[in-house]
């Protein structure tokens, strides 16, 4: 209010922004969308190129957050045409391996390869280690997508090494987690619970709460899966005492409501009843998950 009152068009546009991230953090998508692109109308008007890819960059965040990849996809698209307008070379890496991310949500694989590749040279070219670890991460769950799982296998781990050298413990959680799903879906199933508990670990420490909210969903189902009902109720009732904590994620909301009926049937002995509805539920998680895509299932 106080840099519209004095007319700083520069403050009003960041106030915009800051309201609108702040909003999308708690989950209030609407009010999120109408802050971001009031500030980036004014980032246009005042020829703030700088500040109308960031705006171009929530807003693709949003719409990724509710399932709108789609739209995602034409902000992505104009915040790298910014970007390579500006020179800025780690925002031209950064935009794609975000259109990259996209376009795997999309089931687009070949064009989701083709923007992660050209994200990872840029990446390498200006020695940004943790962005090569992430783009490799991102090209597992592409080769795991299409049932690719020996290169698959090297990508992730390879992306686990980075993280642990670069003390990145928030993309090292991340890696854990996909890793110990591919391990999974291989029969390997100590090795990779190894790997999802380590990822819940780091998850916690880090604040991640996307990928702390899946390690606990993928334990709860594959206890259910090897019939021990206790150890399930226990993880699916940290879900749903964290309730509060994980509404902000996509899909979570109706994700929720069914992890609270799985822990009201669990007791009742209706075990088929309640892995159908956990299947149901773990792949839904999978495919909308875009910060780490994991597409796989258990």
């Amino acid at each position: 209010a106080i840099q519209k009152e004095i007319g700083d068009r520069n403050g009003e546009a960041a106030s915009y922004g800051n309201l609108g991230n702040v909003y999308r953090a708690v989950g209030l998508y609407e009010k999120a969308r109408d802050h971001i692109e009031k500030s980036l109308a004014i980032q246009k008007e005042i020829g703030n190129r700088q500040g109308e890819a960031a705006a171009y960059s929530s807003l693709a965040v949003i719409c990724q957050s509710v399932g709108e990849y789609e739209k995602a996809l034409h902000y992505l698209e104009n915040q790298l045409a910014i970007s390579k307008n500006i020179t800025n070379k780690h925002q031209i890496a950064s935009s794609y391996h975000r259109l990259g991310i996209n376009f795997l949500c999309l089931g687009k694989y070949n064009k989701a390869n083709e923007h992660i590749q050209k994200a990872l040279v840029i990446f390498a070219e200006i020695g940004d280690r943790g962005g090569v670890a992430a783009c490799y991460n991102v090209q597992g769950a592409i080769l795991m997508s299409i049932r690719n799982v020996i290169p698959a296998k090297e990508c992730l781990e390879k992306a686990l090494a980075t993280s642990k050298e670069l003390g990145d413990k928030k993309l090292e959680a991340g890696g854990c987690l996909n890793y110990g799903i591919l391990l999974f879906n291989e029969a390997e199933y100590v090795r990779g619970e190894e790997y999802i508990m380590n990822g819940l670990v780091l998850s916690e420490l880090t604040g991640d709460i996307a990928v702390e909210y899946r390690s606990l969903q993928v334990m709860a189902h594959l206890r259910l899966k090897e019939g021990k009902i206790q150890e399930a109720i226990s993880y699916f009732s940290q879900v749903s005492r964290n309730a509060r904590k994980y509404a902000a994620l996509s899909t979570t909301t109706i994700n929720l409501k069914f992890l609270s009926w799985i822990s009201r049937l669990l007791p009742t002995g209706n075990l088929v009843h309640c892995f159908g509805i956990s299947e149901m539920l773990l792949k839904l998680c999978m495919s909308r998950s875009f910060r780490r895509p994991g597409l796989w299932q258990i």
